[in-house]
Order: structure tokens, then C-alpha cells, then sequence
């Protein structure tokens, strides 16, 4: 670690001392000793050293101060540690030239100065990875003891190998619409924290090479683990920025590409200024890449319909076809019928309009970067055709009514629905007996030929029978015939249905409460009507 009488110039070796004689003379040196101990001393001082050195053989700078001993001698000793354990030591006790310390460096009038240590051979290169701390302490004679003064100490942890980097960009989104965007760097290093000093470029298409010399970017540097001088935590480090693309921007893959600088610059054995080294001079990483894909183009979308004229009551079956260049379709489809009837969904579907016009059914659908796109097919529905089906004893085929006709028809208390059999059923809840009303509306829905029973029973007794016979499949309204005496209460009607081509009939049941007339309601009328005929 150290030869030579001195740091910066060769001094020569301090006068031999002579034996002293007699008990006298050593007491009067003693008395000296301690009248002169609390005389200024020599100041030490060490040169910052970076906390991560890019160096296998490092120089520690010092600086000192040459002051005026009791007899003239004055010298520095230094000494070695590695991860906490001397290597080379140093004892100022054994006087100036002993192990790793100066020869006499005294001059008078105070001066100052600095020099470079360097350890010895034997003990480099240094190893990477471990830490390495250099002290200087100064001594000064006090008679024939020496004394030690001041010290200062220094260390540097050497890192010679590079930092490992991820880049992503949006996440782990594969496509985006969106021209803002974030890029995030993920940083890793065995032995040293980031410089921060992150180089970046953008590129369309496919990835880039950042530019050392004008890469750097400020924005994309802030560490999200904060540095400072203890938290060896900070290896494991994270960068986050974001811009936001130009407004026509192509379609296509937007990649972020990136090197990250650690803190661990070269050792300048020339200078005691370690500090003053750009990030570029430190260990850089390797490229790293992340991309997304920009898609802002919706996708395209289109219905097939297997009639586009129909009749009321016509079951219409739809299916949707789309495609996407850039990020494909997501294969979710969402109908409108036009009709102000329940949404569909799913990439098929069916619907029967229930009344004559003209309808926009519409498929919406979005692509892999969330873009929607909409097809459109127009339906042309006519008036019910005739000879759909045939009444039986007790019941008449109708055109379709509505719900809302069936409810107002029978009184207004409401409908209810069920299915069965490939046949929909809409009755109403309740009933209002009143003169004139001996008909009881149903709505029917079939998907494809076959025979309907209809019966109506209060207990045991059935007072009312229908049957008609589909030819085919839709809508239809019939009307069950009543007796002209009805009693309110609760009414079972009892729905059966054969589809053609079926072994039997099968059944459902539904609940109807028959209400009668307000008491006093046929005099009134009937006063209302001679009053008018008057």
C-alpha cells in the first residue's frame, strides 16, 4: 500500500536520537510531553470516493496538513479493510516508516496537501462485489512517544458488471387505442443502485437503439425506490414515465426500448475529483424492449338475416359476421332489434315482431383494443298472413295482440308469460267480468307447426274448451270463448301442445282470477241507457 519516505516529495529520514541519560533528563521530557500535548495537531482528510467503483485497481486521494511536533517528526499511516476486515495494517506506534506509514514528513510552517494511495499488489485486483475502506491517520512525537492526532476514512464497493433491465409499455395490454401511453422500466443489479440515468428512444414499427449521447431522459430517470447513501434496497429499482403519441399516428406496433446506467463509475487514478464522470461512463445495460400495438381503426361489422320482408309473427333468425385487421375481433356480439323489445346476444339470434313497420336491427361488436364497431340490416315486417292457423270448437285464431292489448282487454290487471314445448304463451292475470267481454285473449307464439288445446276449469269443472292448429311457425292471438254466466274466482287454464312430428301433447298451467262487476254497476248502466233514451 505505501512506500517511500513521503507522498508528495522525498523527505529525508528524521535525525537519529540518542540514548538519554540519567532519571533527570527522561523526567524533564516527560514534563515537556505533557506541557506541549494539547498543541495544535496535523489535520487529515479524505476525497470523496463513489460509493460503486467501475475498477479492479482503485487509488484512495487524501489531504493533509504538515504541522510543527515537539521534535520535529511528524508522519501518516494508512490501513486497508475489505468487508469489514484489515488486509493491510498500519501501527504509527513503531514510529515514522513502519508498516504502511510515511517516513518524517515535518516542515516547518504549516502546508497543505494531497496524494493517492493505491493497496498493495498482492492484495489486487480487488474482488467485485466487496467493500473496500482505506483510512490515513496522522501521529506526531511527544518526546519519545508518538501520538496519534487525527483520522479520516474512506470507501468505495467495486462493481464491474452492468445492471439488468425490463422495459413494458401499457402493462401487459397488447393493444391500445389510446394515443397516451406509459412506458415502465423494471431495474435490477447484484452489487450497485441505478446512477439514475435512463436512455430511451421511441419507434414505430419495431424497436430502436438508444443513443448514449442524446438518449438521456429526465423524465423517465426518478427512481420509484428512493436513493440514498444506505439503501442497498434500491438494486431492485422501478421508472415510470409517459407520453403521449402524435395525433396521426399509423396503426401498428409502438415500441419503447431503454439502457440504464448503475452508480459504479471508473476509478481515475489521476485525479482526486471521483465524482465528476457523466452516467455514461458507468456500467450500461443492455437494450431492453417493450411494445404495444395502436389500433384505433373500429372494426367492421354485418348481419345476415335470413328474410329481410316478413310477416307479423315471422320468426327471423340473424347471424353477425366481423373482422378487425389489426387486433381481431372480440367474438362478443350485442343485438338491437329495433323494436324497443330485450336486447340479444351471442354471434346468432332470433326475433318475431309482433306488429307491421319497418325496423334497423342492429350487431355491435368491439375489437381487441376495445374500438366497437355496428352493422345494420333493415326489416320489413307486414301485417299477419292468413291461413297460419284454424280455430276449433270454442276458440278463434286473431292477428297477434300485445301484451299491453291483452292486459287493457281483459279488464287491466296485468299479464303473464311462460314457454313450453317450443310454444310462448302470453294470458292475462286477471279477468273483469262484464257484458260484452265473453272472450278470453291469448297470445301465442310458436316455433313451427303443431296442435293447441285450450281448457278452462273452476275446480273440477271445465266450462270452456279451444283447440286450434298451427301450420306453421309465429305469432298468433286466440281467442277462448266463455259462457255467458261466469262467477268470479280462481280459474285453472290448462294449455296443451303437440309440435308435429311429436308422440304427445304437453301441457302447462296457469292461474286467472276472474273478477265480477262493481254492485250496482247493470242498474246504473241501465239507468244511464233509459236517460239517454229519454
Amino acid at each position: 500500500m505505501y512506500s517511500g519516505p513521503s507522498l508528495t516529495s522525498p523527505y529525508g529520514a528524521a535525525p537519529a536520537r540518542r540514548a538519554l541519560a540519567g532519571l533527570v533528563l527522561l523526567a524533564c521530557l516527560l514534563v515537556l510531553a505533557l506541557a506541549t500535548a494539547g498543541r495544535a495537531h496535523a489535520g487529515t482528510g479524505a476525497y470523496f470516493e463513489p460509493r460503486f467503483t467501475k475498477t479492479t485497481t482503485n487509488t484512495w486521494f487524501f489531504n493533509y496538513t504538515r504541522v510543527q511536533g515537539t521534535d520535529n517528526t511528524y508522519f501518516l499511516c494508512f490501513t486497508l479493510r475489505k468487508d469489514g476486515v484489515v488486509i493491510e495494517p498500519s501501527n504509527g506506534n513503531n514510529g515514522p516508516g513502519s508498516q504502511n506509514c510515511t517516513g518524517n514528513i515535518y516542515n516547518n510552517g504549516a502546508s497543505g496537501e494531497t496524494g493517492g494511495i493505491q493497496p498493495d499488489a498482492g492484495n489486487m485486483p480487488l474482488a467485485i462485489g466487496s467493500l473496500y475502506e482505506m483510512c490515513i491517520t496522522d501521529f506526531r512525537s511527544s518526546a519519545v512517544i508518538y501520538q496519534f492526532a487525527s483520522s479520516a476514512c474512506q470507501s468505495t464497493r467495486i462493481d464491474n458488471t452492468k445492471p439488468g433491465i425490463n422495459t413494458f409499455v401499457n402493462g401487459t395490454d397488447v393493444y391500445t387505442r389510446n394515443l397516451a401511453i406509459t412506458m415502465h422500466i423494471d431495474y435490477a443489479d447484484a452489487i450497485a443502485v441505478p446512477y439514475p440515468a435512463n436512455f430511451v428512444c421511441l419507434a414505430l414499427g419495431g424497436g430502436c437503439t438508444p443513443d448514449l449521447a442524446t438518449g438521456y431522459a429526465a423524465g423517465c430517470s426518478q427512481p420509484n425506490v428512493p436513493l440514498n447513501w444506505i439503501n442497498d434496497g434500491a438494486r431492485n429499482n422501478s421508472f415510470d414515465c409517459n407520453t403521449t403519441l402524435a395525433s396521426n399516428t399509423p396503426d401498428g406496433v409502438v415500441a419503447f426500448c431503454a439502457r440504464a446506467a448503475d452508480q459504479a463509475i471508473p476509478d481515475n487514478p489521476a485525479s482526486n475529483n471521483q465524482l465528476a464522470q457523466p452516467a455514461t461512463s458507468a456500467n450500461i445495460s443492455d437494450p431492453s424492449c417493450g411494445s404495444v400495438i395502436l389500433d384505433r381503426t373500429p372494426p367492421s361489422a354485418s348481419i345476415t338475416a335470413s328474410a329481410t320482408t316478413v310477416k307479423v309473427g315471422d320468426l327471423v333468425n340473424f347471424g353477425a359476421q366481423s373482422s378487425d385487421a389489426t387486433s381481431g375481433t372480440s367474438g362478443q356480439y350485442t343485438w338491437v332489434f329495433g323494436d324497443n323489445t330485450a336486447n340479444g346476444a351471442g354471434p346468432t339470434t332470433s326475433h318475431t315482431y309482433t306488429q307491421p313497420g319497418t325496423y334497423a336491427a342492429k350487431v355491435s361488436t368491439s375489437d381487441g383494443a376495445g374500438n366497437t364497431g355496428e352493422g345494420t340490416q333493415v326489416i320489413t315486417v307486414n301485417p299477419p298472413a292468413t291461413g297460419g292457423g284454424t280455430g276449433g270448437t270454442g276458440g278463434t285464431i286473431t292477428p297477434p295482440p300485445t301484451n299491453k292489448s291483452i292486459g287493457n282487454e281483459a279488464g287491466g290487471g296485468g299479464v303473464q308469460e311462460t314457454t313450453f314445448a317450443g310454444l310462448g304463451v302470453v294470458a292475462p292475470k286477471t279477468f273483469k267480468i262484464r257484458r260484452g267481454h265473453r272472450k278470453l285473449p291469448l297470445a301465442l307464439t310458436s316455433a313451427g307447426a303443431g296442435r293447441l288445446t285450450v281448457a278452462l276449469a273452476l275446480g273440477r269443472k271445465v266450462i270452456a274448451r279451444g283447440a286450434a292448429t298451427f301450420t306453421r311457425a309465429g305469432r298468433f292471438g286466440f281467442k277462448l270463448k266463455l259462457p255467458a254466466k261466469m262467477k268470479p274466482g280462481k280459474y285453472k287454464l290448462k294449455i296443451g301442445f303437440k309440435p308435429a312430428g311429436a308422440a304427445k301433447t304437453i301441457t302447462q298451467t296457469l292461474t286467472i282470477r276472474f273478477k265480477g262487476a262493481r254492485p250496482g254497476a247493470s242498474r246504473a248502466a241501465a239507468a244511464h241507457s233509459r236517460f239517454r233514451a229519454g
